[in-house]
């Protein structure tokens, strides 16, 4: 996509796109055609860059959440330990009951 230089006669915009596996070009020429699609290329590029970056970040802050997490699973598992219960199949957690002699 972008303006090409033909034969000196100046900048000539082109659309490139795939279709079915093949390259489609799409002239635009040199007027004020040419320049609303040179505009709506370039915000079309501007929003898939802010939709890239946007997409990074989250996944950025669900790693963090994920880290988060396990470490809140972990310190709650020996809270529990720590007050005398215990896991029951790996569900629900049950308070240790010593028999009194």
């Amino acid at each position: 996509m972008g303006w090409e230089w033909r034969q000196g006669r100046g900048p000539y915009y082109i659309r490139k796109r795939k279709s079915h596996g093949h390259v489609v070009r799409h002239y635009f020429g040199r007027g004020p055609l040419a320049e609303l699609a040179a505009r709506e290329d370039a915000h079309q590029r501007t929003m898939a860059a802010t939709h890239h970056a946007v997409c990074r970040h989250l996944e950025t802050l669900d790693a963090h959440v994920q880290d988060w997490s396990q470490c809140i699973d972990s310190l709650t598992k020996a809270s529990l330990l720590v007050a005398g219960y215990h896991q029951h199949h790996r569900s629900a957690w049950r308070k240790i009951h010593i028999p009194s002699d």
